[in-house]
């Protein structure tokens, strides 16, 4: 049986998870929500953990161009998670030029 804590939380919610399945990490240099500091710390509990940083990303892909990127890289590790995933193209995946009317 679990142990709860206040508020019926599991005791054991906010300890860092190990484990040696393949993991696919994406993070961007705009995420608020899992900053690529926070990120590259998951990945340092999860030794089999691949960590791609999407430097115009936020906490989403919408708006960048080359989405398609995105999709082949994940894709790509789904087929073969233990294969070396090459993600040059995340180099190409900005944001839309900024225009005046």
């Amino acid at each position: 049986m679990q142990k709860l804590g206040a508020g019926g939380i599991p005791r054991d919610f906010l300890d860092t998870i190990h484990s040696e399945i393949p993991t696919l990490i994406f993070s961007g240099s705009y995420d608020p929500v899992t900053p690529t500091w926070m990120a590259a710390e998951i990945a340092t509990h999860l030794p089999h953990s691949t960590l791609i940083m999407i430097p115009e990303m936020s906490h989403i892909v919408d708006g960048l161009t080359n989405i398609d990127c995105f999709d082949n890289v994940a894709l790509n590790f789904l087929d073969d998670p233990l294969h070396q995933v090459n993600y040059d193209c995340v180099k190409t995946m900005t944001p839309p030029p900024f225009k005046l009317k």
